[in-house]
C-alpha cells in the first residue's frame, strides 16, 4: 500500500520535471536562433529599385531605365516582360499592384551584372528599343499608349527574388514633336504649403513649425523645388498663417529667408489660391455655431497673402477642403465661384471614362443661380505620391495614369487636377521626374487651375457639347467637433477686442490676439492635442496684457467719513504703465446713491490720479462700497472695497427729532403745570382730630 501510494505521487513529479526540461530546451533553441551570430549570418533579401525612367518614348524609339539592386549577389538575371496596352483606368490600377497584366508582348532576359554602372549614382543603365513593339501588336492595337513593364531579378533557378511593375508611355508624334492624333490632357498640379498654427500662446514661433521653414526643412525644401521649376505652371495653395510666420522669421534670420523669398519669386509664373487664414473644416464650424467666423477667416487669408506676395489676388478660385450645402453657400457668399474639391467630396457618376472635366454643383438644387463650378482632384493618382515605392517608380505611376486618361478621349478637351497631401515631404527625385514628364510628354499639358477651368468645358449630359451641364451632388459629411467650442471662441473675441481698446493696431499684443482668433480654427487642431493647444492660445490673449494691467492699482482705503448728506469720495489710482490708460469704474452699494451714475469711464494719466465720485446718503452709519475697475473693453484690473461712514442726519430725521423734543417739552410742561395746580391743595391746613382721652 505504501509503495503504490509513493509511486502515484512520484509520477506527476516526473512529468513536471520532463515538461520543465522541454521548455528549457525550446528556450535555448530560441535564444540561439535570435543570437547576434545568427543575425550576422542571415542573407539580406535582394531588392530591385527603379532609380529613373524616361517619362515617355516616341513610337519606335528607345526608353532608358536606371536601376539599382540592393543586397544583390552576383549572377542574377534581369527579366523584362512587356504586356499588352492598358485600355482603361481600372485596368491600369490593377497593373500597378501586379494584377491583370494582360498578354505578354515581349520577354527579354539579360545578366544584371552586365549592365553599365553610372560612376556618380552607382545605378545601372538599361535601354529598351521599341522598334519591334508595333510588329507584335495586331491590327486593332496602337503602338501609342501605356504598356505595363514587369521588371524582375531572377536567381539561378529562374525564381523572382525582387520585382516591380512600371509602365512604358509611348506616343505617336509628328516630326515637330506634336501628337499625331488628338490633343493633350490639361494637368493642374496643386501644391498646398501649410503647417500647423505657427505661434505659441506667448507670441513666439512654435519651434516644431519653424523647423519646417528653416533651411533644409520640409517647407523650405518645397520652396526650393518650386523655385527651381521655371517653366511648368503650378498652382500654389499656401496657408496665410504659415507664410506670415515665415516672413517674420526670415526678417530675423537668413536661414529662413531663402525659402520665403523663393515663394515670392514664384508668383509671376504660378497661380496662388487665396484660401482662409488657416485650413478650415467648414461643415464642422458651421454645424457647431462657428459659421460667423468664416468671413473673417477668408478675408484675413486674402489680405495676409496679398501683403506677403505684394500683389492683388483673385479669390474667386479656392480649394476649401471638405464641404456640404451650408459651407458651399458660405463660400458663394464670399464670392468663391470655382472650387477644387477632392473627388471623394462629390457623388459618384456613371461614366465610361475617368471624370476629367469640371462639374456643376448647386447650393440650392432648385435654383440654378446658385451654381458653382468644381474640379475634382484625382485621389487615385494622388495616392502614388505617398506610396511605399521608390520615388522614381511613384513618379512613373503618376505619369502613366495621366497618359491613360489622355488616351481615353484624345479628341476632347479634358483636364485633371492632382493635389499634394497637405503635410507632404516632397522627394526631389519624384518631383523632378513628374515635372520632366509634364514638361516633355506631348500627351500632357501642364496648366494652372484657372487655365483648366477656362480651357476645359464643363461636363454635359450625354457628353453633348450643347447639352445641359452635369450637376453632381455632394457626398455626405459628418460634421466633426471643432477645435474650440463656440462659447470659448466668443469669449476670446471679447478679450481680443478689449486688448484692441488698450493699444494701437500695430501693437504686438493686438496683433497676437488677432492672429490667435484666426489660427485656433485650423482643421489640423480638431483632435485632443490640438484642442489643448487652441485653448492655450486663446488663454494667451488676455494673459498678454496681465503684466501691463498689473501696473494699474487702486490703493486700499479703509474708511471715508462723510459729514453731509451729499459729498464726494476720492478714489486714487496708481498708473505705472508709462502711458495714459482708459479704464471703467463700477461702484455698488445698497445704502449709498450715486447721482452721476454708478459707472464711468476715466482716462488715467501716468503716475497718480484721484477720481472723485459724488454720493448721497440718507442717514448715519457705515456702508460698504464695492469698486470694480476694468479696462474700457472689460478686462479686469482690480476689485476692492471701501467703507463709508456717515454721521449725517437726514431732513426727516431732524423733523422727527424736533417733533420728539417738542413732544417731550410739551409733556414736561404739562406735567409741571399739573404738579403746580395740585400743590395749593396739598399745602392747605388740615383738620385736627383730637386724640382720644
Amino acid at each position: 500500500m505504501t509503495r503504490r501510494r509513493h509511486s502515484r505521487a512520484a509520477s506527476p513529479l516526473r512529468r513536471r520535471a520532463g515538461a520543465a526540461l522541454l521548455v528549457a530546451l525550446v528556450a535555448a533553441v530560441g535564444t540561439l536562433s535570435a543570437s547576434p551570430l545568427s543575425a550576422q549570418t542571415a542573407t539580406p533579401t535582394p531588392k530591385l529599385v527603379l532609380v529613373g525612367q524616361d517619362a515617355w518614348t516616341p513610337s519606335g524609339g528607345v526608353v532608358t531605365l536606371r536601376l539599382r539592386a540592393d543586397n544583390a549577389p552576383p549572377g542574377l538575371t534581369l527579366a523584362l516582360t512587356t504586356h499588352a496596352q492598358v485600355v482603361s483606368r481600372s485596368a491600369f490600377d490593377d497593373t500597378v499592384d501586379g494584377g491583370a497584366l494582360g498578354s505578354t508582348l515581349r520577354l527579354t532576359q539579360l545578366p544584371f551584372d552586365d549592365l553599365p554602372v553610372d560612376p556618380t549614382t552607382g545605378a545601372r543603365t538599361l535601354t529598351i528599343a521599341l522598334d519591334d513593339l508595333s510588329a507584335r501588336l495586331n491590327a486593332r492595337q496602337s503602338s501609342s499608349g501605356v504598356f505595363p513593364l514587369e521588371v524582375e531579378l531572377r536567381d539561378a533557378d529562374n525564381r523572382a527574388v525582387s520585382h516591380f511593375v512600371t509602365h512604358l508611355v509611348v506616343a505617336d508624334v509628328t516630326a515637330d514633336g506634336a501628337l499625331a492624333v488628338g490633343q493633350p490632357l490639361d494637368v493642374a498640379w496643386v501644391w498646398p504649403i501649410v503647417a500647423d498654427p505657427a505661434y505659441l500662446p506667448n507670441g513666439k514661433p512654435d519651434p516644431d513649425v519653424a523647423s519646417e521653414m528653416f533651411a533644409g526643412g520640409r517647407l523650405s525644401h518645397q520652396a526650393d523645388l518650386i523655385a527651381a521649376n521655371t517653366d511648368v505652371p503650378l498652382t500654389l495653395a499656401p496657408s496665410p498663417d504659415t507664410l506670415q510666420a515665415w516672413s517674420a522669421l526670415a526678417a530675423a534670420d537668413l536661414n529662413f529667408a531663402a525659402g520665403a523669398n523663393a515663394l515670392r519669386a514664384a508668383v509671376p509664373r504660378n497661380q496662388v489660391l487665396a484660401g482662409p487664414y488657416v485650413p478650415l473644416d467648414l461643415p464642422s464650424l458651421i454645424a457647431n455655431g462657428l459659421g460667423g467666423a468664416v468671413p473673417s477667416e477668408l478675408a484675413g487669408g486674402v489680405s495676409t497673402l496679398e501683403e506677403y506676395f505684394g500683389a492683388l489676388l483673385d479669390p474667386s478660385t479656392a480649394a476649401p477642403g471638405p464641404v456640404d450645402g451650408p459651407s458651399l453657400a458660405a463660400l458663394r457668399d464670399a464670392s468663391r465661384r470655382r472650387l477644387v474639391l477632392p473627388s471623394s467630396a462629390l457623388s459618384t457618376v456613371d461614366e465610361q471614362f475617368t471624370p476629367a472635366r469640371p462639374y456643376t454643383v448647386q447650393t440650392d438644387p432648385r435654383d440654378e443661380s446658385t451654381a458653382m463650378t468644381v474640379v475634382a482632384s484625382d485621389e487615385g493618382i494622388e495616392r502614388f505620391l505617398t506610396s511605399d515605392d521608390a520615388p522614381a517608380l511613384r513618379a512613373a505611376h503618376v505619369l502613366a495614369a495621366l497618359a491613360v486618361i489622355a488616351g481615353e478621349q484624345p479628341n476632347r478637351a479634358r483636364g485633371v487636377a492632382i493635389m499634394n497631401p497637405s503635410r507632404w515631404d516632397a522627394p526631389t527625385d519624384l518631383v523632378d521626374a513628374v515635372l520632366a514628364g509634364l514638361r516633355t510628354n506631348p500627351m500632357l499639358r501642364p496648366v494652372t487651375v484657372d487655365t483648366l477651368f477656362t480651357q476645359v468645358a464643363p461636363a454635359t449630359v450625354d457628353d453633348q457639347l450643347d447639352g445641359a451641364r452635369v450637376v453632381r451632388g455632394l457626398s455626405p459629411v459628418a460634421a466633426a467637433a471643432p477645435p474650440v467650442k463656440s462659447t470659448r471662441y466668443v469669449r476670446a473675441l471679447f478679450e481680443r477686442d478689449a486688448v484692441g481698446h488698450l493699444f494701437p493696431p500695430t501693437d504686438e499684443r493686438v496683433q497676437r490676439g488677432d492672429r490667435a482668433v484666426l489660427a485656433v480654427l485650423s482643421s489640423s487642431w480638431a483632435n485632443p492635442s490640438g484642442r489643448r493647444k487652441a485653448d492655450a492660445l486663446l488663454d494667451g490673449i488676455g494673459a498678454s496684457v496681465d503684466d501691463f494691467l498689473a501696473h494699474i492699482r487702486v490703493p486700499e482705503q479703509s474708511t471715508v467719513t462723510l459729514t453731509s448728506n451729499t459729498a464726494e469720495i476720492p478714489i486714487t489710482f496708481n498708473n505705472d504703465t508709462g502711458q495714459p490708460v482708459r479704464v471703467r469704474i463700477r461702484l455698488e452699494s445698497n445704502r449709498l446713491l450715486f447721482p452721476d451714475g454708478a459707472e464711468r469711464v476715466v482716462d488715467l494719466p501716468p503716475k497718480n490720479h484721484t477720481e472723485r465720485i459724488r454720493v448721497e446718503t440718507r442717514g448715519p452709519g457705515t456702508f460698504p462700497v464695492t469698486i470694480d475697475v476694468t479696462t474700457e473693453g472689460g478686462l479686469p484690473i482690480q476689485s476692492t472695497r471701501l467703507s463709508v461712514r456717515s454721521s449725517v442726519v437726514s431732513g426727516v430725521g431732524v423733523v422727527l427729532m424736533i417733533g420728539a423734543l417738542v413732544f417731550l417739552a410739551g409733556w414736561w410742561g404739562w406735567d409741571i403745570h399739573r404738579r403746580r395746580k395740585r400743590r395749593p391743595r396739598d399745602d392747605a391746613p388740615r383738620a385736627t382730630i383730637p386724640a382720644p382721652a
